[in-house]
């Protein structure tokens, strides 16, 4: 079986289905073969054996009934009712058993019928003729013809009459057994069909059983594994997507505190777009005021030149002034030395007195 292990799943399925419809097809065909033999029977049973047999025992009747009327003619008056009505039931029973028996002989097939189908109408044409001469002898209306017709029904005509008879129930035998056989073949076979059918379904449910078993070993299993791996993968994927839900919903609330902070920032903006517009117009007034301040720092600059050019006059006369005052105190100094030498000295003279 390691080949069928190393089959595909499809390969191995289209398998199994496969030997189970050869196995429905040969419980098909079994059937179909056995109900066509089972009907041919019946049909030869109802359309063959139970006809012929019919056939027979209706001539057979009519062959009696004509007897009656034979009998029944040497003691009625010939030239009463009761007599015709007695002559015309005779023709007509001798005219419908003719009838029946080539109906029947139309459907005899077998050969035993056939056999005995010449020797039937050899001792009807015998019995015909002295049934004849029985009625002949009694329309007559003769004292001999009279006895002459109750010897012969009692006699000759009786003999004959009874030789067709026996060719009759030989024939009726031989349908009855035909028809019995044909039974016991229909029988026979849906014994056999029956015996086939339960040995076909027995060999069927075993090997739909290994088939079972060997599909499930090596097919249901891996499916099994397949589908636990794909029941894991979808716990996985549900809980990726509660963790997908968690910051999809997240998300949203950051969209929400972003769309909140984007209409605070839109109003800022707005805040700042007018801010900006004033600054604009203090920038332009600024602008003016440069001009202005421009206009005024030339000025001072120009007044600053002017300053500055003063500042180096000043700057040069205070230097001379320092020159002049740095003199004076040389000369204060040296003044101040000499007086104070002369204090010394006037000093130094008066102590020396």
């Amino acid at each position: 079986m390691d080949w069928f292990r190393k089959l595909k799943i499809g390969a191995k399925i289209i398998f199994g289905f496969s030997i189970m419809i050869l196995f429905m097809n040969g419980i098909g065909v079994v059937g179909y073969r056995s109900i066509k033999k089972i009907n041919h029977n019946l049909e030869k049973i109802f359309s063959v054996n139970l006809p012929s047999m019919d056939y027979l025992i209706e001539a057979d009747r009519d062959l009696q009934q004509l007897l009656v009327a034979e009998r029944s003619m040497i003691f009625a008056n010939v030239n009463s009712e009761t007599f015709k009505e007695l002559v015309e039931e005779y023709e007509k029973n001798l005219n419908q058993s003719q009838e029946r028996w080539d109906k029947f002989k139309s459907i005899a097939t077998s050969a035993e019928e056939k056999a005995i189908i010449p020797k039937y109408e050899a001792a009807r044409e015998e019995w015909k003729s002295v049934s004849r001469k029985v009625v002949e002898g009694r329309i007559s209306d003769t004292r001999a013809g009279r006895r002459e017709a109750l010897d012969l029904s009692l006699g000759e005509a009786k003999q004959k009459f009874e030789a067709m008879r026996d060719y009759l129930d030989q024939l009726t035998e031989i349908n009855l057994k035909l028809a019995g056989k044909a039974h016991e073949t229909s029988a026979a076979t849906y014994r056999n069909t029956y015996i086939s059918l339960i040995a076909t379904i027995i060999l069927g449910l075993f090997i739909g059983i290994a088939l079972m078993w060997t599909l499930n070993a090596s097919v249901t299993k891996p499916l099994k594994a397949v589908i636990e791996g794909l029941t894991l993968a979808s716990g996985q994927v549900s809980a990726s997507a509660g963790q997908v839900s968690s910051s999809s919903q997240s998300l949203a609330e950051g969209a929400s505190e972003q769309a909140a902070g984007l209409e605070e920032t839109s109003s800022s903006l707005e805040e700042i777009t007018s801010m900006t517009r004033q600054n604009a117009d203090n920038a332009n007034q600024a602008k003016v005021l440069m001009t202005e301040a421009n206009q005024h720092v030339s000025r001072a600059n120009t007044a600053m030149s002017d300053f500055t050019a003063s500042m180096d006059d000043i700057s040069k006369a205070s230097e001379d002034t320092s020159k002049i005052i740095k003199t004076i105190d040389e000369i204060a100094f040296q003044t101040n030395l000499l007086a104070l030498n002369a204090a010394v000295e006037a000093a130094r003279a008066g102590e020396a007195g």
